[in-house]
């Protein structure tokens, strides 16, 4: 059973009239659908199947529908704000030009009382968003919703005077000999929540939700969803008791998809990182890791975990009618 916020009042008109035009709840026991239909190239976690679920039901209440071809998600924050629409790489070639999916969905929005806000639009896809006719365009973005894509060779080779003392420290986790790394599978995934538990006992959960939503709730909808022939994991354990995690997929020979990810002692943080990218996917080209969702102690990790990319989430809002 997924873990599902309430809905704030001010979506609940909004949600409903999305549901009479045959938009759907997103639910764990469809992945295999969604992956399906989510299967085209993107280096970003936040348009996959998995964070449709984990994330979209965690704390949205997202809804989905296949529209000529897009396959269309509809978020609504838990703490209420503007509506999100995603629209995914699908596998299938739309059937109609951009322009008609963008219609399809204006006449939906355009009942609520919400602009049209078409969000994480990736930087290559842009021009097609912002070249649509007939609607005014506005075009954003923020370093809270862009996404750190790093290249693995340099995650493994940290050279250079800047990563001296990484390399240090890094020696010094490895040469001890009371850590080790086991497989998470589906049989003892649970335990990933147990850590995360202990994790958001450390925090102030308020302030965590407040950002992003819950990630424990998350957490338990990505392990609900865990199969061991399409997501991979990693249990850190010190002294022979578990003390961290991480959940990914690899989608191919290029790309890995890191969602979870904790220790739960702070010096083997980074020390997690490098040893799944070295011991599990050391022959992939890049590792995308999600935003920092404006959080200063994650955006401080990883922007000085290695070389990296800054992958731009851009959000287009449409109007008719005049400027925005």
């Amino acid at each position: 059973m997924e873990i599902a916020p309430a809905l704030h009042p001010s979506h609940r008109e909004a949600r409903q009239r999305f549901l009479t035009r045959g938009f759907l709840p997103v639910q764990t026991e469809e992945i295999g659908l969604y992956r399906r239909w989510i299967n085209g190239w993107t280096l970003l976690t936040e348009l996959s199947a998995a964070n449709l679920i984990a994330w979209g039901i965690a704390a949205y209440r997202a809804l989905y529908k296949v529209i000529a071809g897009y396959f269309c998600s509809v978020w609504f924050p838990c703490g209420g704000g503007p509506i999100e629409i995603q629209i995914h790489p699908s596998a299938e070639a739309p059937r109609i030009p951009l322009r008609g999916l963008i219609d399809a969905l204006w006449e939906t929005v355009s009942g609520t009382g919400d602009a049209l806000a078409i969000y994480t639009i990736e930087e290559r896809l842009l021009k097609d968003y912002t070249d649509v006719q007939g609607y005014a365009v506005r075009t954003d973005w923020t370093d809270d919703r862009s996404e750190y894509i790093y290249r693995i060779a340099d995650l493994l080779e940290l050279s250079g005077k800047e990563n001296a003392e990484k390399r240090r420290h890094l020696r010094k986790c490895a040469a001890c000999d009371r850590v080790s790394l086991a497989p998470v599978g589906k049989a003892n995934v649970q335990m990933c929540v147990d850590i995360q538990n202990q994790w958001c006992g450390q925090q102030d959960c308020g302030a965590c939700a407040a950002l992003c939503g819950c990630e424990k709730n998350a957490l338990e909808n990505m392990t609900a969803i865990f199969d061991g022939n399409v997501y991979e994991g990693a249990y850190l354990y010190m002294e022979e008791k578990p003390a961290g995690f991480a959940i990914w997929e690899r989608l191919d020979e290029e790309r890995v998809f890191l969602y979870f990810a904790k220790a739960l002692v702070s010096d083997f943080n980074t020390y997690l990182y490098y040893k799944i990218a070295e011991t599990y996917f050391a022959d992939a080209e890049s590792l995308s890791m999600g935003s920092d969702m404006g959080k200063p102690g994650l955006r401080f990790f990883k922007r000085h975990l290695g070389r990296h990319t800054l992958a731009r989430k851009y959000r287009c809002a449409y109007s008719k009618g005049g400027s925005l």
